[in-house]
């Protein structure tokens, strides 16, 4: 796919911390991985193509390459896209609806020699209801023992997890649907913000490219906000600060937006473009 893709992610699990935490957790290192133990030519994310209904069996490969035992607990996440600005993240716990729920893993817990690698089996049932489109997840492995980070007079406890990105296609006419549901202009802190909701109703991820926003009333202003990633069913909001000197007033909103989008297993990304008009306020100061 012509997205960046990190295919094994790091993140961290800190028991006890204070606001810096952030900076000295993001540095702490991550010595185990997380692969696909049966794709060949060896790849660093699973990549599936099935069909409504279909299940098949893989192995996820474990590695420890320490002088010590690693124990980690497995588990699995859906992708999701952010609130605010697009792009994905990942939904742990057990509000599973798509890939965290599709696979499942033989074992929760494992434990790896040191310097070996165990392949845990796993499955992927895909129901018949499934829709046609693109979907994402991973298998995750967090390390049961925690390491202490020691700043000044305090201490952090950090589980390391390693993330396996897991891109399913489910086979069939898909379909890409990007919408403006709502646009507002709001006022924080002093300064007028333009609102955009943006749905995608299709069953594909979208990947905008360029987006113009024009206001025109008292004056006329031209915005360029950057979009990320917006999988197919979620929704998004886009937050763009406005210029200190737009006059307040009724405001004609133009809204355009290039984006791609991949509706065939194996096929070329498609460009597409929208246009939407919408009327706004910007208040009074």
């Amino acid at each position: 796919m012509k997205r960046l893709l990190l295919a094994a992610t790091t993140v961290f699990s800190v028991a006890w911390a204070a606001q810096p935490a952030v900076t000295h957790a993001a540095s702490a290192p991550i010595s185990f991985g997380l692969a696909p133990g049966n794709q060949k030519p060896p790849k660093y994310f699973f990549d599936y193509t099935v069909t409504p209904g279909q299940s098949l069996n893989d192995t996820v490969a474990v590695i420890n390459p320490n002088n010590t035992p690693l124990t980690v607990k497995l588990s699995t996440s859906d992708a999701f896209t952010r609130l605010q600005g697009g792009g994905i993240s990942f939904r742990d716990g057990s509000q599973q609806r798509a890939v965290g729920r599709w696979v499942h893993l033989q074992q929760t817990t494992a434990t790896v020699a040191p310097k070996h690698v165990l392949f845990v089996g796993l499955s992927l049932t895909v129901p018949a209801s499934a829709k046609p489109g693109e979907y994402e997840g991973t298998i995750n492995a967090t390390n049961t023992q925690a390491q202490t980070i020691i700043s000044g007079k305090i201490g952090f406890k950090i589980h390391g997890t390693v993330r396996c990105i897991v891109l399913l296609r489910v086979a069939g006419k898909a379909k890409a649907d990007l919408r403006v549901t709502r646009v507002a202009v709001v006022r924080a802190n002093q300064q007028n913000y333009l609102g955009i909701g943006l749905l995608n109703a299709g069953t594909v991820f979208v990947l905008p490219a360029t987006t113009t926003v024009t206001l025109a009333g008292a004056s006329t202003v031209t915005l360029h906000p950057t979009i990320s990633t917006i999988l197919g069913g979620d929704a998004t909001t886009i937050i763009v600060p406005l210029d200190q000197h737009l006059a307040p007033g009724t405001y004609r909103v133009r809204i355009q937006i290039t984006y791609q989008a991949h509706l065939e297993a194996g096929g070329q990304f498609l460009t597409m473009q929208r246009t939407w008009y919408w009327m706004a306020t910007v208040p009074t100061r």
